[in-house]
């Protein structure tokens, strides 16, 4: 692949997974959709800022592990946006209201709001149970919830036409195998436990394509972000009780 197109993607990444201010345009996209593996690489940086800013704040004598799981929270959402936790949102108000429709609906339903409170509170438990090296448990956690969107888009079927629908037609046996490859240097960390995150955010993403499969008949782009709010929260809870 030119080095140019991967910059194209890098970029494209960059300007859709953070709020990092980068110019990007079609040219930008289009790389991105035919090389989604930079999701994980994108996913890394993300991990990789998140886990110094909470590793930072860690060492102040005044910030207890309460108050840094909620500024870990704040910087993470702040760096990132509230893209994927929208779709999160909006898949439990389409799963309450047992359709579609309800997931392009611009208004919080109750099942959003309930949904969105419950994952915060243990979002806000994971992270506070982290005892691990906190940079490497971020940079684990973050690359395994791109991996979460990048299952659910290769193993999915396109529900509608939107913005997420060249995702999950064009991620590839290609981008999945580079995708998991760049785990591969956490065994180093992690030895025989390595595979326990893996295999969870895996369970998780089967789980949400057999419940949108049965209840919107594929998945689109909220789905894709739901998956990344899970598969981040899957990973934090498996992590967050192994000890390395």
């Amino acid at each position: 692949m030119p080095k140019t197109k991967f910059l194209s993607a890098m970029e494209g990444g960059i300007a859709f997974f953070t709020r990092i201010p980068i110019k990007t345009g079609e040219e930008e996209f289009s790389a991105l959709t035919d090389n989604t593996f930079v999701f994980i690489i994108i996913g890394a940086i993300i991990g990789l800022l998140v886990g110094i800013f909470s590793s930072s704040i860690s060492s102040i004598t005044f910030i207890n592990v309460e108050l840094r799981a909620v500024l870990t929270i704040v910087f993470l959402y702040l760096l990132t946006g509230f893209l994927h936790i929208d779709g999160l949102a909006d898949l439990f108000d389409g799963l309450m209201a047992n359709k579609i429709e309800a997931m392009k609906d611009t208004r919080v339903g109750v099942g959003a709001l309930a949904s969105l409170v419950i994952y915060l509170i243990f979002l806000y438990i994971a992270i506070k149970n982290l005892k691990a090296n906190l940079i490497l448990a971020f940079l684990f956690v973050e690359m395994l919830a791109k991996i979460s969107m990048l299952n659910l888009a290769f193993f999915g079927r396109s529900s509608h036409a939107g913005m997420a629908r060249p995702f999950i037609e064009k991620t590839s046996y290609k981008d999945i195998l580079i995708s998991y490859i760049l785990l591969v240097p956490f065994f180093y960390f992690f030895k025989s436990f390595f595979f326990l995150p893996i295999i969870s955010v895996l369970f998780a993403d089967l789980a949400i394509l057999w419940v949108c499969d049965r209840y919107f008949g594929g998945i689109g782009g909220d789905v894709l972000g739901a998956g990344n709010e899970i598969g981040r929260l899957v990973a934090l809870v498996v992590i967050g009780c192994m000890s390395f």
